[in-house]
């Protein structure tokens, strides 16, 4: 690679992290049952959930994907903003959970 193309790419770079969790509520899809209650929208979780958030927004991401399929995009979209208007309550999924709440906190109009 020549000089001008290294540089070129170098300025191009991007950190990305992946966050991996359990799901917070069994929702029955899996094939793995879990054996105990998480009870993530218990007040004591939902400190642990906002600590979480908290960690995350430091790396001060511009952008956060959920897993979902891209055909529920539309309804993620007024999801989200039902959520940023204060009509939408979260339910204890962890997209919900982190991806909506990490969104909100940083001030992203939209999640994807």
């Amino acid at each position: 690679m020549d000089r001008q193309a290294h540089s070129f790419f170098s300025e191009l770079t991007a950190q990305i992290m992946l966050l991996g969790t359990f799901h917070f509520q069994d929702r029955g899809l899996d094939a793995y049952k879990p054996q105990l209650d998480v009870a993530i929208l218990s007040p004591q979780r939902q400190r642990e959930v906002t600590d979480v958030v908290e960690h995350l927004a430091r790396f001060q991401p511009t952008k956060i994907a959920i897993e979902r399929r891209p055909d529920r995009q539309a309804e993620m979209d007024h999801e989200y903003r039902t959520y940023l208007g204060g009509t939408f309550s979260l339910p204890g999924d962890e997209v919900y959970q982190l991806g909506f709440q990490l969104a909100k906190r940083l001030g992203h109009a939209r999640i994807r």
